[in-house]
């Protein structure tokens, strides 16, 4: 019964953190999917765009990859794919995932794919779409770990 329970538990524990996320939302009179549309003041409206326009930006020397394979640092199969790759002299520096749904880098495919990063040096960093990120923020962010 250990395993089912401790399953129950873990199905449970999503439950009610959907519950209350959906909660808070209908509260704030948003949903997580354009809180960061009504609350941002820079020039771009999502964490995608902003990434983007950083990168290309202030950090001209390094280059931006969409939808990079972890089997390029040596994932296992299962290993989710990076949302984004930060590369300089086609060496990677940085991976990004991205995350649109609050427990989703919980998930095996997203652990596997950030033990491959750590394990091959390289940088591995979470945003998710649901809070501001202010192009500041992700400037700071991506400096502090180039």
């Amino acid at each position: 019964m250990g395993f089912f329970g401790d399953l129950l538990k873990r199905e449970a524990k999503k439950l009610v953190s959907d519950i209350v996320g959906n909660a808070l939302d209908s509260v704030t009179g948003s949903t997580s999917n354009n809180v960061n549309e009504r609350r941002t003041t820079d020039n771009t409206s999502d964490v995608f765009s902003k990434i983007k326009h950083v990168v290309a930006t202030e950090f001209t020397e390094y280059e931006l990859r969409e939808n990079v394979n972890s089997s390029e640092l040596g994932g296992e199969s299962g290993a989710a794919s990076y949302t984004y790759g930060i590369y300089r002299n086609c060496a990677p520096v940085i991976m990004i995932n991205v995350f649109t749904d609050r427990n989703e880098y919980k998930l095996k495919r997203y652990r596997l794919a950030k033990e491959a990063a750590e394990f091959s040096g390289v940088t591995y960093l979470r945003f998710f779409s649901h809070l501001p990120n202010e192009i500041s923020y992700i400037t700071e962010r991506l400096k502090a770990n180039m």
